[in-house]
């Protein structure tokens, strides 16, 4: 359940993570102490390894991890999998990106490479809380940063004693036959490593999205897309982005929207904050695919 909801956290930001013409986005700066001598103390300049799933890595602190350069994983046709690939060094890299490749199955069957997204985790700034939703006492959070963001840019620079996930996702076509696929992923750091990946196809096929017995209503309001891409509210441009953002939850099964409208136009004082000129209006709306 946990990697659910990790999982669903990373989804709802992906389109929110598209560039301006300014490139990459700068991060803002950690707030929490890093442990210099600890990165110090490393044999390896640069590490790159396979990483849980379900864990949130801090930007700044040591994973822990052995390096691991192998996954394996079992999948139904029809499912999405995924994984993360952790890289951690000692010194500035100026650009560190991901190549995907085939994997292949019997008979020369494949998944193919269309098929396999690589997106760079960027971080957020965020509150500790250790109960969920409740009300925000302040003397009971500190800020963080937190993994969050897939961020659409094909290279990435990193910075010296930094952590930089990379989300790994495998989507496993509905027609494949049954059967054991093998490929490989490259990185490429200060050298090229090669990550290999193993899927074992089961004979059960996961039926389409469409055909789920469930449904999921997400809350999202349009000032927030307009903000992050610097686009005026209820432009051609804005209605656009919202389209897009609106086809990546239909994908997971999304039928309804919970959408805040004001009238005329909202007016933000700083990040985040959005004051209505009159009154807000309110709506749920049928995702069309």
């Amino acid at each position: 359940m946990q990697k659910k909801f990790i999982l669903l956290a990373l989804l709802l930001h992906q389109l929110l993570a598209a560039q301006n013409s300014a490139g990459v986005y700068q991060e803002l700066s950690d707030p929490a102490p890093t442990d210099a001598a600890a990165w110090k103390a490393l044999k390896s300049a640069v590490s790159v390894s396979f990483a849980n799933g379900d864990v949130r890595y801090a930007k700044h602190q040591l994973p822990g991890l052995t390096p691991q350069l192998s996954w394996d994983a079992v999948a139904w046709k029809g499912e999405k999998i995924n994984t993360q690939v952790l890289v951690w060094t000692t010194k500035a890299l100026p650009r560190i990106r991901i190549e995907r490749g085939d994997l292949v199955g019997p008979k020369g069957a494949r998944i193919g490479r269309r098929h396999i997204q690589a997106n760079f985790v960027r971080y957020v700034m965020s509150d500790l809380f250790e109960s969920g939703c409740r009300k925000h006492v302040i003397q009971q959070g500190d800020s963080l940063l937190v993994a969050e963001v897939l961020d659409i840019v094909p290279t990435l620079p990193l910075d010296a004693s930094a952590v930089q996930p990379i989300w790994i996702s495998v989507t496993v076509p509905a027609g494949v036959p049954a059967g054991t696929y093998k490929g490989n992923l490259f990185l490429y750091a200060d050298k090229k490593y090669s990550l290999k990946v193993v899927v074992k196809v089961l004979p059960h096929t996961l039926p389409p999205v469409r055909d789920w017995a469930f449904d999921l209503d997400f809350w999202q309001h349009p000032a927030a897309i307009a903000r992050v891409h610097g686009v005026p509210l209820w432009t051609v441009l804005t209605v656009d982005l919202i389209r897009q953002l609106f086809l990546i939850y239909f994908k997971i099964n999304t039928r309804l929207i919970a959408k805040n409208f004001s009238e005329p136009f909202y007016v933000i004082t700083r990040p985040g904050v959005v004051h209505f000129a009159v009154g807000a209006k309110f709506g749920r709306h049928q995702v069309v695919g």
